[in-house]
C-alpha cells in the first residue's frame, strides 16, 4: 500500500521530522588490515598429480571453490588465477565477495599438495559441502 502526497502530509505533520541522532565516531571500530600471515587464505594449485595440462583451482581455506581454469602447465596457475598483479580483476571480485575483510593468495605446487596441511584441510571441508 502506497501513501498519497496528502496522506504522507497529514502523517508528516503529525509525527513531525524524524529526530537527527549524531553519531560519534571517536570510539568507532573499523576492520584492521591484518598481516598477510593472520589473513584468510585462498590457496592456488594445479589439480592432478603431476605437472602438464589441467585444471587451475582457487580454493578459499574454509572450503569453497572460487574459481577454476584450465592451464596447460602449472607455470600459468599463478596469472590465470590472478596471483599475477594486475591480472584477472574479474576473480578478485568474487575472492573479494568470499573474504570482504581481506585475503592472502598462496601457490601451492604440483608436488607440494600431499603434504600441504592448510590445502589438505581445506580440501576436505570442500568435500563435506
Amino acid at each position: 500500500m502506497s501513501l498519497s502526497e496528502k496522506d504522507f502530509e497529514k502523517i508528516s505533520q503529525k509525527c513531525g521530522p524524524a529526530p537527527i541522532k549524531e553519531i560519534d565516531l571517536s570510539e568507532a571500530t573499523l576492520p584492521k588490515q591484518l598481516p598477510p600471515e593472520d589473513m584468510d587464505k585462498i590457496f592456488c594449485f594445479l589439480n592432478q598429480r603431476t605437472d602438464g595440462e589441467g585444471i587451475a583451482v582457487a580454493l578459499a581455506a574454509d572450503g569453497v571453490a572460487l574459481a577454476n581454469h584450465y592451464c596447460s602447465c602449472q607455470l600459468y596457475v599463478q596469472q590465470d588465477l590472478g596471483m599475477v598483479n594486475g591480472s584477472r580483476e574479474d576473480l578478485h571480485e568474487r575472492y573479494k565477495n568470499h573474504y570482504p575483510y581481506g585475503y592472502a593468495m598462496e601457490f601451492v605446487p604440483v608436488e607440494d599438495i600431499p603434504n600441504h596441511k592448510e590445502l589438505q584441510e581445506a580440501v576436505k571441508k570442500c568435500n563435506l559441502q
